[in-house]
């Protein structure tokens, strides 16, 4: 199942604890090979398991299939301001997703940390440049930056890039549609750009 083959742990002032998110990108759900589980934990005192999820989990958008490799990257991006406060959110990338026929084009979950679904992102979502194609891997790397700052998602064998490229959203384009969106791209000696992400 590749448990831990995505991993991230950071202290969270919203929980006052730390958070950890484990996924299993190539776990079995059923019948359902490789479709893959997160796994969200938090640490006070000692570490409890708050709640396991995959795309056929009540609350989480899509639905999982064969290959997907759902928490193949993960992320949690710490008090992000949202209309309701400041809230911890987790970034789950499938970059092996089909989005309508094409096969791969990836796509990234925005969960809360209830696991529940806050956001659902492709190339076809508004204000992301570009569209789904075959083999794009939209969400191989992916990274939340802390408070007003961007999410960050790569793809880094998008075809319309040829490079690869790295989209930034504002968190307040998605809460409240007045953000801005944008593209970073390598030059000319650039491939595969976007492949890792991080932040300070």
């Amino acid at each position: 199942s590749e448990f831990g083959a995505g991993l991230v742990v950071h202290y969270s002032g919203v929980s006052a604890g730390y958070n950890r998110v484990v996924a299993a990108p190539k776990g079995n759900i059923g019948a359902i090979s490789d479709a893959g589980v997160v796994h969200f934990l938090l640490r006070n005192v000692t570490w409890r398991q708050l709640w396991t999820v995959s795309q056929n989990s009540a609350g989480v958008s899509d639905t999982a299939e064969s290959g997907d490799r759902f928490g193949t990257t993960v992320a949690v991006a710490p008090s992000v301001s949202t209309p309701t406060g400041l809230r911890d959110l987790v970034i789950v990338g499938s970059p092996y997703e089909n989005v309508g026929s094409a096969t791969d084009a990836g796509l990234v979950q925005v969960l809360n940390t209830t696991g529940a679904s806050q956001f659902t992102l492709s190339q076809s979502s508004g204000g992301i440049a570009g569209s789904p194609a075959a083999g794009d891997h939209f969400g191989a790397a992916v990274c939340g930056i802390f408070l007003s700052g961007p999410l960050l998602i790569s793809a880094p064998d998008d075809t319309n890039y040829t490079r690869g490229v790295v989209h930034g959203i504002r968190w307040s384009r998605l809460f409240t549609g007045s953000g801005s969106t944008y593209t970073l791209t390598p030059g000319p000696n650039g491939g595969g750009f976007g492949a890792a992400i991080a932040s300070t």
